[in-house]
């Protein structure tokens, strides 16, 4: 079954019994999922990266809905833009970005919703999941490429990248591997080999969720 970037990202960042998303991804996976929706719009070639600017690319075709709204904000900017500020502008997005991503995931039948009451009071809705294989494909190829040495293809290599900057190491890997799996993460991430336009993006929409993280971290601890 085929997933998009952004919703096998969700995916790894879902807890597969309730739906919710993993404590240790919690802060990052907005900034996360706004980062998989630009590269996505790079490899489609919806929007590019010129001189570390955000700009409309060649291809005017939306597949979906939500690349054409983030193509729509990025013309209306006056100005150009770097990966930065859009990956913080999209995740203000972030409940609307995330209902659509676990809407499709529901659609392909790898997702279920379930609606309860919390002190018979509280409306809450859960995830949980209800077909555990596209996961484990996602799974099994990142663990091919990071502990087997295989080649990755672009849309793994950004997944790797991403998982690395939404704190994910941890759930993909036993205690055992972490250490090396984040070495060779981050020697994947910056290999030329891969193409230094293709590595570039990885690394900069890495350096841009990991920047938003830090600055929402600290807001967060001000304002406690």
């Amino acid at each position: 079954m085929e997933l998009t970037l952004s919703e096998e990202l969700m995916l790894l960042a879902l807890n597969d019994d309730d739906g919710d998303v993993i404590f240790s991804a919690s802060i990052a996976i907005p900034f996360g999922l706004a980062g998989a929706l630009l590269l996505e719009m790079i490899f489609r070639k919806n929007i590019e990266l010129e001189d570390d600017k955000i700009k409309i690319g060649e291809n005017h075709n939306f597949e979906k809905e939500i690349y054409a709204d983030i193509a729509q904000m990025i013309k209306e900017e006056p100005d150009t833009k770097d990966l930065k500020f859009w990956i913080w502008k999209i995740q203000n997005k972030v409940a609307d970005i995330k209902d659509s991503i676990v809407q499709r995931l529901i659609e392909k039948g790898i997702l279920t919703k379930k609606e309860g009451k919390m002190f018979w009071l509280i409306k809450y809705e859960k995830y949980p999941q209800m077909n555990p294989i596209p996961e484990i494909e996602t799974r099994l190829a990142i663990r091919k490429v990071v502990l087997e040495g295989h080649d990755p293809d672009a849309k793994t290599l950004a997944l790797i990248s991403l998982v690395h900057s939404c704190n994910l190491v941890d759930e993909l890997f036993t205690k055992d591997e972490r250490k090396q799996a984040r070495t060779i993460i981050k020697r994947i991430i910056e290999n030329e080999e891969v193409g230094k336009s293709v590595s570039k993006v990885f690394a900069d929409t890495s350096i841009a969720i990991s920047g938003a993280v830090s600055a929402a971290a600290v807001t967060i601890n001000v304002n406690v």
